[in-house]
């Protein structure tokens, strides 16, 4: 299992972790609030085991997410948080009500993306189909009409 979901992947399955591309922009407020350091050292810290991982394994196993994607995760919840502080400081209710709106759509297409990553199978994955394959196929078959 090199690449994929559980390393290089989780930029691409979760778009809270985009927000981490931004963090120039906040980067004196982070600074104001002593935590400029906190989101590079997470990020440093998480691309170190990532790296540690894929030297040593050949490959980052599903084991190794619990490792380091916490890291990355909290970070992005820190930026996503100084974003919508941003947005509530101002005075256009519209601009926050679709920041909430948006903030709620992400949310909606990162768990359904994430479990769909249950099903995605490859040899070597730990997906549904390796662990459980007879509820793999009853809600492929749910999703076919078939029984």
């Amino acid at each position: 299992m090199s690449g994929g979901v559980f390393d290089g992947g989780l930029f691409m399955i979760n778009p809270f972790v985009w927000s981490l591309f931004i963090q120039g922009h906040y980067y004196e407020k982070l600074n104001r609030r002593g935590l400029k350091l906190v989101i590079p050292v997470m990020l440093l810290t998480a691309l170190g085991i990532m790296v540690m991982g894929s030297m040593f394994t050949c490959s980052i196993y599903t084991r190794y997410t619990l490792e380091f994607s916490p890291a990355i995760l909290f970070s992005a919840c820190l930026m996503i948080m100084e974003i919508q502080e941003d947005v509530f400081d101002l005075d256009n209710d519209q601009i926050k009500i679709l920041s909430r709106k948006c903030i709620t759509f992400l949310l909606l297409v990162s768990i359904f993306w994430g479990f769909m990553q249950l099903f995605c199978y490859s040899e070597g994955d730990m997906t549904v189909i390796s662990g459980n394959s007879e509820l793999w196929y009853k809600v492929i078959n749910m999703f076919r009409g078939t029984k």
